[in-house]
């Protein structure tokens, strides 16, 4: 499977040159480099969230760049976390022409489903407890939205399953995995009937992007 996770930058960041993730960090010789080439020095470490946070600090007084890199008077500081050399591998993989062909995907297949469960059918947020009750939930979700989406192509005339076999195999798969079981309440299945009422009043909204959406796998 292919991950791409853009890291989350900022727009400042972005245009910052001396922003935090243009420092390079090498984790075997346990150093981390400015965008002027100074390494940096090694203050000790520290605990957040239960995780060890390596602190680094340049001290040079000299640099010609240090008004525009801190505004610290003990010089700049830089905190590696465990997870750096991860986000380091992603960023350079997503600067890659075909990565990012493939990640700008994402705007036209899934997105618009997103943009439609949250604005169309109002759900933003989880209405139960626990992992089996979420998952319940949200394949519950999928559900309407590929019925309602099913439900057009055949209003249309078209038979989704020629055009789309993803399509019937997504619903599929929600329907079979939105059904409630052991300890999950009778009123998550009226939450779920409720929605698909909700879907079938609303199924004017105009389709955009793949005639199908998705349900989660394991």
């Amino acid at each position: 499977m292919s991950v791409l996770v853009p890291p989350a930058e900022g727009a400042p960041a972005k245009d910052n040159p001396y922003a935090s993730q243009h420092f390079h960090c090498d984790p075997a010789a346990h150093t981390v480099t400015c965008p002027q080439g100074h390494p940096l020095d090694h203050e000790g470490h520290s605990t957040k969230d239960g995780v060890r946070v390596e602190r680094f600090r340049c001290r040079r007084r000299d640099c010609p760049v240090r008004a525009r890199c801190t505004g610290d008077p003990k010089g700049r500081p830089i905190e590696v976390w465990p997870h750096r050399e991860e986000v380091q591998a992603m960023r350079r993989r997503l600067q890659d022409p075909d990565s990012r062909a493939l990640w700008e995907q994402r705007a036209r297949i899934i997105e618009p489903r997103f943009g439609q469960i949250k604005q169309h059918d109002g759900f933003r947020r989880w209405t139960v407890w626990g992992w089996e009750g979420v998952k319940t939930q949200w394949t519950m979700v999928c559900a309407t939205l590929n019925l309602r989406i099913l439900y057009r192509h055949w209003q249309a005339g078209r038979a989704p399953g020629k055009e789309s076999p993803l399509a019937v195999l997504s619903l599929k798969m929600a329907l079979r995995e939105s059904k409630p079981s052991g300890g999950i309440p009778n009123q998550l299945a009226r939450w779920g009937q409720k929605l698909l009422a909700l879907a079938a009043a609303r199924s004017r909204v105009r389709p955009t992007g793949f005639p199908f959406a998705f349900a989660p796998i394991q």
